[in-house]
């Protein structure tokens, strides 16, 4: 068994950057689940040029109808 001193030392708190979050690359919301607005604005504002505010206005729609 190796003694302590012989044992490679690693940090506790080094962890590999995490990837950024690409468009589109969350879950979908359960079905019926209803977003707060301010969480829908958020939403379509970080993923602006993407199909979220498309897709927010099509899940409206269907509640809607």
């Amino acid at each position: 068994m190796p003694q302590p001193s012989e044992t490679p030392r690693v940090a506790d708190d080094v962890r590999p950057p995490s990837p950024r979050a690409k468009c589109g690359s969350g879950p979908a919301p359960p079905v019926g689940h209803r977003e707060a607005a301010s969480a829908v604005r958020h939403r379509t504002t970080r993923l602006r040029g993407c199909v979220a505010a498309i897709e927010f206005h099509a899940r409206s729609a269907a509640a809607l109808a």
